[in-house]
């Protein structure tokens, strides 16, 4: 019951993104990323909110500056509305910045919990749900972003990471590292292999 009460506040909490951001609720894309990269929440809670902003990127795709003009008087004076417009520009440069900064943070939290898993560190078990919703995150909002310009050294880096974590994923011989805590039992290994 609970995970059904989590996953509708999830698709609650982006759907009110879809419609509020970028002005409507401006920190929601830094607060996410905020409880995902900090130390006092637990993995799961962590994965939860990476899970949110995954959703608030997924219903963020392929949204354009759409401007709703009620006001007659703003149609028929053209400096209102091209301040309006200017607004929504503005707004929408805003939007397209934060999602680039997360980008990169989004990559830090990935190759940092990828790596965990990896060397079989403690938290392990955590560690490889995380590191797939960081991976689900970065996905989603390379999608939405319009260039990437300003973070491609950044987005090149990431790519030749997981190029190269790719090439040793899943080799169902090799055990976690000696002495890791998932190299703890028998039981653990076979869990970190699968």
């Amino acid at each position: 019951k609970d995970s059904r009460v989590r996953e509708q506040l999830v698709v609650l909490v982006a759907a009110v993104a879809r419609h509020e951001l970028p002005g409507g609720w401006p920190s929601l894309l830094a607060e996410l990323k905020d409880v995902a990269t900090e130390e006092a929440f637990t993995l799961e809670e962590r994965r939860l909110a990476l899970q949110t902003l995954k959703r608030v990127l997924v219903g963020l795709k392929g949204k354009k500056a759409l401007l709703s003009v009620t006001s007659a008087d703003m149609l028929r004076n053209r400096e209102k509305l091209q301040s309006f417009v200017r607004k929504g520009a503005v707004e929408m440069e805003s939007l397209q910045s934060s999602i680039r900064a997360l980008v990169v943070d989004l990559h830090v939290l990935w190759r940092r919990w990828s790596g965990v898993l990896a060397r079989g560190e403690q938290h392990w078990e955590g560690a490889g749900l995380v590191a797939n919703a960081a991976l689900s995150c970065v996905r989603q909002a390379l999608l939405v972003l319009e260039s990437y310009e300003s973070i491609l050294d950044q987005v090149e880096a990431f790519f030749e990471e997981a190029l190269s974590q790719a090439v040793h994923l899943k080799d169902v011989h090799v055990g976690p590292p000696p002495g890791s805590p998932a190299a703890g039992c028998e039981s653990s290994a076979r869990q970190w292999r699968a």
